[in-house]
């Protein structure tokens, strides 16, 4: 066949297809058309209804596969023809077929052809296997994934020209093993959705260069796709994201909430139904859609925030109200936020009602988070004593850490001359080492820092501010609110007790110090340490002491000072 087409190949196989696809480029027209402008009579048999483009293509595939290519390289190589130039050559034996091949792959990656099944999956295994010489337009990585996904993709939509059979299971198959041996994860994911299995595909995408954007783009096309608007397609679609929800939700929480809010907002609750086994992942997702949500809220777009901080600060809003409408689900989210996230606990109870008080409880009392749990005695069953009682516990148990960080040598105090206040004006060790003025509460907490973490405050200081400070707060609030019946005093000396205390049991302990020294050998003998730990107990008195004066001013506002030194004059 096309004996005319056959003898230009044999000449140079590649100029010959160069040629024609530059011909084509851009335009078409029924190869009908054309042959009666070139008054050459109708065109054969079906030729009459397809294109210029098809009609070549099939010219092509049929010489492909009588060996045209191959005679091609024959004569280049026996010397038969003596016309062949040096381009010939290059072109001969599989370098003939590989432009054939090529020249295929472009038009049937555009879909501006079609091709039986044995073609198609000859130019599958071209493309993944190759062998592509450098002169080739898909020589390429990128480019041959990119035709690898038209040709299956235009393949397996479209009835080939000829009325040959689509693709089919084993063909599929193929092209899957091949897609996988490329490692063309993309193409991968191409022959998954054509077998249906998208939640695969998927996660193939997840894997690709693209990543999250690539998986989410695919979603988003099959969402809105024509193909994907029956109820059967459109169902077994959403399905599958919900399956490879933890998956998309472990790569980026927050691409995966907004794909949720954006395409299938319906879904919400069955995503989060479907994150159940995966509590992290459904912690995240949560957390990202309340974030994805805010932002629409105060950016008055769908773009998502970059800061998932924001949801630290609580807030109310809608956010709340469409997200997590039901008292189930914020106890869910009560939940999952005291394993993962417990310091967001009692901004977020400070921010909704729909919950259920002792449903909560139990699981912050689990976590131990006792701001939360003070909170919602307080403010949900009006209990201030309880309250107060727990707030005075979180008080005792954070300074007796503090102190036991100190003894064991985990805190320490800023020698004096190493570490600056952060106005650079103050020598934070020479705060407790006698050579300071007055030292401030902040540069009290940030003198005792971790060992070897330089002048950042210890965690164990931290949390004996933090719940110093809750504890305060409650005192202040008693008062506006009536307080359960507790008189002022009742509230700030208890407080104040827990300092006094502590400060009492460390001044014992330095005045059992000051007896005969233990020798050496014997428990307790500190040696050349014994200065240095003297000296990080006299910080950690001074911390106390500080907060011990702090609170005395805090409660001048409540309780008259004549009556509060007669109080500590008493006791």
């Amino acid at each position: 066949p096309h004996p005319a087409l056959r003898r230009v190949l044999a000449v140079d196989a590649a100029a010959a297809l160069a040629i024609m696809a530059e011909g084509l480029a851009g335009w078409d027209a029924l190869a009908s058309d054309l042959a009666t402008a070139a008054a050459l009579g109708p065109a054969p048999g079906g030729a009459q209804a397809c294109s210029a483009t098809q009609a070549v293509v099939d010219a092509v595939a049929e010489l492909l596969h009588a060996g045209a290519f191959d005679e091609a390289a024959t004569r280049v190589h026996d010397g038969s023809d003596s016309s062949a130039d040096s381009r010939g050559a290059d072109s001969g034996g599989h370098g003939a077929e590989a432009w054939a091949l090529d020249f295929l792959a472009a038009f049937l990656g555009d879909g501006r052809a079609t091709a039986a099944p044995g073609t198609v999956m000859q130019v599958l295994q071209y493309l993944a296997e190759g062998p592509w010489l450098p002169g080739l337009p898909a020589a390429a990585q990128p480019v041959r994934e990119q035709r690898f996904i038209g040709v299956l993709k235009h393949a397996s939509s479209h009835t080939p020209h000829g009325g040959d059979a689509r693709l089919g299971a084993a063909d599929m198959a193929r092209a899957q093993a091949l897609a996988l041996k490329a490692d063309f994860l993309r193409a991968e994911a191409e022959t998954l959705h054509q077998d249906g299995d998208y939640s695969a595909a998927i996660k193939c995408l997840l894997q690709s260069q693209r990543g999250v954007a690539g998986a989410v783009r695919y979603v988003e096309d099959n969402l809105g796709d024509a193909g994907m608007q029956s109820p059967r397609l459109a169902g077994s679609f959403r399905t599958a994201v919900l399956v490879a929800m933890p998956a998309l939700t472990a790569a980026d929480p927050l691409a995966a909430a907004g794909l949720v809010l954006r395409c299938m907002p319906t879904e919400h609750s069955a995503v989060v139904h479907a994150l159940a086994l995966h509590p992290e992942a459904q912690f995240k997702y949560l957390r990202g859609a309340l974030e994805v949500s805010r932002a629409r809220e105060r950016e008055g777009s769908r773009a998502p925030s970059q800061h998932l901080q924001m949801l630290d600060r609580g807030g109310s809003g809608p956010s709340h109200a469409a997200l997590l409408p039901r008292e189930e689900d914020c106890e869910l989210y009560v939940r999952l936020l005291c394993e993962f996230q417990p310091q967001a606990v009692l901004p977020f109870l400070q921010s909704v009602d729909t919950y259920r008080p002792q449903e909560v409880l139990k699981w912050i009392r689990e976590a131990q988070i006792h701001d939360a749990e003070a909170y919602v005695l307080e403010h949900k069953f009006g209990d201030y004593p309880a309250a107060l009682r727990i707030c005075l516990g979180h008080v005792d148990k954070c300074n007796r850490e503090l102190v036991d960080a100190v003894r064991c040598g985990a805190v320490v105090a800023a020698p004096p001359g190493t570490a600056r206040h952060a106005g650079g004006s103050a020598d934070l060790g020479a705060l407790f080492h006698g050579t300071a003025s007055r030292p401030t509460m902040d540069s009290l907490t940030r003198v005792l820092h971790s060992s070897g973490s330089g002048v950042s405050a210890a965690p164990e200081v931290t949390a004996a501010a933090g719940a110093r400070a809750t504890a305060v707060a409650l005192c202040e609030r008693c008062p506006m609110t009536g307080g359960g019946g507790l008189a002022p005093e009742d509230l700030w000396f208890p407080l104040l007790q827990c300092y006094i205390r502590q400060l009492q049991e460390l001044r014992e302990e330095e005045l059992r110090g000051k007896g005969v020294p233990p020798e050496a050998g014997t428990p307790g003998y500190l040696g050349d340490a014994a200065p240095v730990a003297a000296a990080q107990m006299h910080a950690l008195q001074r911390l106390f002491t500080a907060s011990m004066e702090l609170i005395i001013s805090q409660m001048a506002g409540y309780i008259p000072l004549q009556r509060i030194g007669e109080r500590l004059l008493g006791e």
